[in-house]
């Protein structure tokens, strides 16, 4: 009688498990982690150079506004390996939203600061946000 309820049992979790992995919705979401080499802090928003997959360094500017909607938009500030780098977040092709991983310590090499701050201040009144690979 044993051998049967733990049979049963068995069973059952295997039902319940397979269930519960087959009704796992797939996300919305296509996302990209990427090594950002250097980041540049401004009043309106971050100049953030990244690199690509082939090795290449390329610009983004990151306006503060993004991170003040409720589009998922977050900045992470720590000391982990994999810091300083940025995760972007497309929904349907088009860009939706971006976590900022960043060094906690601004004297880190990864922090930059512009010599003429005020030259930048257009750079960050863009509408459409566009990464390059």
């Amino acid at each position: 009688m044993n051998k049967q309820i733990r049979k049963v049992v068995s069973i059952l979790f295997l039902l319940v498990t397979i269930v519960t992995l087959s009704s796992a919705t797939k996300s919305p979401f296509y996302t990209r982690n990427v090594i950002i080499t250097k980041i540049y802090p401004h009043k309106s928003g971050y100049k953030i150079i990244y690199m690509t997959n082939d090795l290449t360094n390329k610009v983004v500017y990151i306006p503060t506004s993004l991170f003040k909607k409720s589009n998922g938009s977050k900045i992470f500030y720590g000391y982990n390996k994999s810091y300083p780098s940025m995760t972007i977040f497309w929904k349907d092709g088009e860009f939706s939203h971006i976590k900022l991983y960043l060094k906690e310590d601004f004297r880190d090499i990864s922090w930059g600061s512009f010599a003429n701050p005020d030259e930048y201040d257009d750079k960050f009144n863009n509408t459409e946000i566009e990464f390059k690979f």
